[in-house]
């Protein structure tokens, strides 16, 4: 999913991307695909390691992590601008 969104950004003049995942394979295909990416358990790892942001995406994982409210606290330390936060949207699964 992480790199979705860097195909898109990518196409923005003088961005640098980062993506991260917990995710070892979606790290490797992240980089095959010519991006910057590292592997990071958000909750649990040091994210100011990672530098600050202008902006930074969380696509689909808020309903994931145990305790959101951290998360994104931890985030928003690490963040000059804005932080993106998508959900899942289940009204438009089609059976």
């Amino acid at each position: 999913m992480v790199i979705c969104f860097l195909l898109f950004i990518k196409k923005k003049p003088n961005c640098k991307l980062l993506g991260i995942d917990i995710s070892s394979d979606a790290i490797t295909k992240t980089k095959m695909k010519g991006f910057r990416a590292s592997k990071v358990n958000i909750t649990q790892d040091n994210l100011s390691e990672l530098g600050n942001f202008d902006y930074i995406i969380m696509s689909e994982i808020i309903e994931h992590l145990p305790n959101p409210e951290k998360v994104i606290l931890d985030v928003k330390k690490i963040t000059r601008k804005k932080i993106i936060i998508t959900t899942p949207n289940i009204a438009f699964i089609l059976f």
